[in-house]
């Protein structure tokens, strides 16, 4: 398991499409209890956000079905949520911190991971420095590829989530 240095709770919780579908009901619930005359359209919208995921962790899990097996490395340990939910780990994390670079020593350690176990892909993120990545894959043909876990170039809106997971899923499937 990937060491994680968020303290005791990993706040990159909004990745796992089960935990979402759990939401849909706590807010629901929560917007009715505010606004009683609006609860049946509070609980049909939550049902239909909770079919919609569904459909899309469907669309994921065949996504990601074409590239098991593959072995990949993320910029910083965020992703255990989607990790868990599409039974798909990462190898490795670049950074165990968002907070803070990796140390010299952590690079090494992790071109060696690359060397040794033949890792197809490292993802960076938009949010960071890319010349680590270009470190790390120095002298090597593994793949690249950028995750966005916040979604920055997405439109707000309806489909922001969905499309946040999708490419997800995505890239990781076209970096394999």
């Amino acid at each position: 398991m990937i060491q994680h240095d968020h303290g005791d709770h990993d706040p990159h919780a909004w990745l796992s499409p089960k935990n979402a579908m759990t939401w849909l009901n706590v807010i629901a619930g929560q917007l009715s209890a505010v606004d009683p005359d609006n609860a049946g359209a509070y609980f049909a919208n939550a049902a239909a956000g909770r079919t919609e995921i569904d459909l899309l962790i469907g669309e994921v899990t065949a996504t990601l079905d074409g590239v098991r097996g593959g072995s990949f490395i993320v910029f910083h340990d965020a992703y255990q949520y989607f990790e868990m939910d599409f039974n798909f780990p990462a190898s490795g994390a670049i950074s165990v911190s968002d907070a803070s670079d990796p140390s010299p020593a952590r690079i090494t350690e992790i071109r060696d991971r690359i060397a040794q176990q033949g890792i197809d892909c490292v993802l960076a993120e938009p949010q960071f420095n890319p010349d680590l990545i270009a470190t790390v894959l120095d002298g090597t043909n593994t793949q690249t590829g950028i995750l966005d876990p916040l979604g920055s170039d997405l439109e707000p809106g309806s489909s922001l989530y969905p499309e946040l997971i999708r490419n997800l899923s995505t890239t990781l499937a076209s970096c394999m």
